[in-house]
This record gives structure tokens, C-alpha cells and sequence, in this order.
């Protein structure tokens, strides 16, 4: 499996890792596969559906959103 956090790095490799198979009993599959659609998702701007994604996230694994999040440019209010 590779690693989610390489998604950060590469945002390319989210939508190719869209065809793999999620294992959702595996966190780290779910984890992975959530990060994939975030990814993807930013490009359709639906503000509210990315918030919960990002929610969900945070929720899943920490250290992998505060990794994503210092990406982004996010004014939060």
C-alpha cells in the first residue's frame, strides 16, 4: 500500500490511487482513499463537502491532516 501522506507530496498520484480497492476493515486503506477524494474534490469547489471530508479526516488520523493542512492556504475564520 503506499503510504498516504505521499498524496500530500504528490497530488498526481490521487487520482490514480482512485482505481485501487479500499479495504475499510484496514484504517490505513480508509485513510488513504479519504485523502484521495479530498484531492480531488478541491478541484470541484463545493466548500461544504470538503469541510466534512477535512473533518473526517482529522478525525481518522491527526498527523496526516496537520500534514495536509500546511499545504493549503486556508484562512479559517
Amino acid at each position: 500500500m503506499v503510504p498516504a501522506w505521499l498524496q500530500v507530496v504528490k497530488p498526481a498520484l490521487a487520482s490514480r490511487l482512485g482505481e485501487a480497492r479500499v479495504q475499510r476493515d484496514l484504517p490505513a486503506s480508509r485513510t488513504t482513499a479519504l485523502l484521495g477524494e479530498i484531492l480531488r474534490r478541491e478541484h470541484e469547489g463545493d466548500q461544504h463537502e470538503l469541510v466534512a471530508l477535512r473533518e473526517e479526516l482529522s478525525r481518522l488520523h491527526t498527523g496526516l491532516f496537520d500534514a495536509y493542512m500546511a499545504t493549503r492556504k486556508v484562512q479559517h475564520r
